[in-house]
């Protein structure tokens, strides 16, 4: 299956300068090929810079790709924050969360699997990076909520860890597979419109089957 071609869209807007331009490029280099694919010179060509303006920015590869992670994990965490202020917890919280993550996927090519590769990255033969601060803190949010919702009998008794990943399962796997594997997948267009109303009807009727109680 081939790559997706096209590049990933910015966590900030393209022009703002060589940093934003070096962050940007690594996401999407990470994203296809993984850490140890991404090599510093293939990054400096990708994003049309001298490799020596990489090392103005970033000392080293490793350092780069960490403030791409925390960039990243940071602005998915915050959208988990009205997660941490539900009060009663509701089922239609997450639903309506996963959903608005969903639609940040579709238009940020490339977030989803490369948020994946930071999940598994503790468990990577190559690379066993710990999670970072915001990766935690995004976990921490959404097991805060499952937690609190399981206590007040909104879900169903269930395990918080296991719930975690099964929820990250439903949220990641689909936008991070489309990234990979472009127009390639068997079942159309993944980007059609048709195609992603039927994906969000099915998350949310999968979601609100697998928390009720």
């Amino acid at each position: 299956m081939s790559a997706r071609a096209s590049g990933a869209a910015s966590l900030t807007e393209i022009g703002g300068g060589s940093r934003e331009r070096i962050l940007d490029g690594a996401l999407e280099l990470v994203s296809r090929y993984g850490i140890s694919g991404m090599s510093l010179q293939l990054l400096a060509d990708h994003v049309g810079l001298h490799k020596s303006t990489l090392f103005h920015h970033f000392r080293d590869k490793q350092s780069l790709v960490e403030e791409v992670t925390r960039r990243l994990m940071a602005t998915l965490a915050e959208r988990l924050r009205p997660l941490a202020e539900a009060d009663p917890a509701e089922i239609e919280q997450v639903v309506s969360i996963a959903e608005d993550l969903d639609d940040y996927f579709a238009e940020h090519p490339g977030t989803a699997l490369f948020a994946m590769r930071e999940i598994l990255g503790p468990y990577d033969p190559v690379y066993r990076g710990g999670l970072s601060p915001e990766t935690n803190r995004f976990f921490g949010l959404l097991g805060g909520w499952l937690d609190r919702a399981r206590g007040a009998g909104v879900v169903r008794p269930l395990s918080v860890p296991q719930a975690i990943v099964n929820l990250m399962g439903l949220a990641l796997f689909y936008p991070a597979l489309v990234d990979q594997s472009g127009d390639d997948l068997p079942f159309g267009d993944p980007r059609s419109p048709e195609t992603r109303r039927r994906r969000k009807r099915e998350l949310r009727e999968t979601l609100q089957r697998a928390l009720q109680p």
